[in-house]
């Protein structure tokens, strides 16, 4: 499998997920959002995840830099759609 393939990382997070092998579905995932960060199911899924491994607040236990890193993602979503 090529490494840069588009949802390959994103489907592997998904069987890693129905398995519940959280931190391969975690690795997986982030893989995915490194290679297609505009693409919103992923960070949907990592939500999930962190939950399930009760982790989600030590991710980033700012609230104001996850609402600064949504703002910025919702602005390059919007940048692309306009093109």
């Amino acid at each position: 499998m090529h490494p840069a393939l588009p949802m390959a990382h994103f489907l592997l997070g998904q069987i890693r997920l129905a398995q519940l092998q959280l931190p391969a579905a975690v690795a997986e995932f982030e893989h995915e959002r490194d290679l297609n960060p505009l693409f919103g199911e992923v960070y949907e899924r990592l939500g999930d995840c962190y939950v399930r491994q009760g982790d989600y607040l030590s991710r980033d236990p700012s609230p104001w830099t996850r609402a600064a890193y949504i703002r910025r993602t919702m602005a390059k979503a919007r940048d692309w759609a306009v093109r």
